[in-house]
């Protein structure tokens, strides 16, 4: 005689995924918080060759934990998109086991052909459609392929564990950081501080007062870029005095055209990385 086994609970599944998906997340957690300065390094590149025409060699005068930071502030709101979506991935796979006593992967493979043909082309029209009317092409499209690429592998992670390893899929997330980091030195920044710069005239290396747009920090010294120059010049905290601080709204990536607008509706293109004052 046949007894047909009960679903595992709401709560145990949900423990034993939750553990899963720890688990797992580990080594993608080292590989991202390594490639950090090597991602703060591309970022600066990118928006610096990108706004300023070729300013990208203030990369090399950084250090490496600034670097990073840059990194991981280039990478903070892909990284709450993460935090947020990971938990729901989580809670839905451990309510349908626990319902169905079937894994979301499962029910998937058995599926009718014609859902999931339906469910492919939706996916392929839904996401060039994405890509094509976004705001802020090309950053709009790169964050977009690593938004993909990143919560693949975790859909993955949480409905099918133990069928990815990261020896074969680290270079999956890798360019996904990537491609996310690329898309936030893309997208269109103003200066972190502009205004009237007033310098201490008693040490000789110190440039003359003037209006100048704060482009970088690292560790002791404050990279300026002269207003309506596209020069960076490198000064001591020491030597700055203080500031007289303008306020002005910097450009937004949402107020940048679609892909859509620049084919067909013939605007200009984007602006691309640091906006100069």
């Amino acid at each position: 005689m046949l007894v047909a086994h009960a679903p595992d609970s709401f709560r145990s599944v949900l423990a034993r995924d939750t553990s899963n998906v720890a688990a797992g997340a580990g080594p993608y957690l080292a590989l991202g918080t390594a490639l950090l300065p090597l991602l703060g390094f591309l970022y600066v590149i990118v928006e610096y060759d990108a706004g300023l025409g070729g300013r990208g060699y203030l990369a090399t005068e950084i250090s490496v934990p600034s670097l990073a930071l840059i990194g991981a502030r280039a990478l903070l709101f892909p990284s709450l998109i993460v935090a947020i979506a990971t938990p729901q991935a989580i809670l839905l796979r451990a309510f349908l086991r626990s319902q169905t006593g079937s894994s979301p992967r499962r029910m998937w493979s058995r599926a009718p052909r014609a859902f999931l043909v339906g469910a492919f082309f939706g996916a392929l029209f839904g996401g060039g459609a994405l890509f094509a009317f976004s705001p802020g092409w090309p950053a709009s499209f790169l964050q977009e392929v690593g938004f993909v690429e990143i919560f693949g592998l975790i859909v993955w992670s949480v409905l099918a564990p133990g069928s990815g390893r990261f020896r074969n899929l680290w270079w999956l997330f890798a360019v996904g950081l990537i491609a996310l980091t690329i898309a936030a030195g893309l997208s269109p920044r103003g200066p972190a501080a502009s205004g009237r710069f007033h310098f201490i005239a008693s040490s000789g290396a110190a440039p003359a007062d003037g209006r100048y747009a704060e482009v970088a920090r690292s560790d002791s010294w404050t990279y300026l870029q002269p207003c309506g120059q596209t020069d960076v010049i490198a000064v001591s905290d020491s030597v700055i005095g203080y500031v007289d601080e303008e306020r002005a709204a910097g450009p937004s990536p949402k107020s940048e055209p679609s892909l859509f607008d620049i084919l067909l509706r013939r605007a200009p293109s984007a602006r691309l990385g640091y906006a100069p004052c």
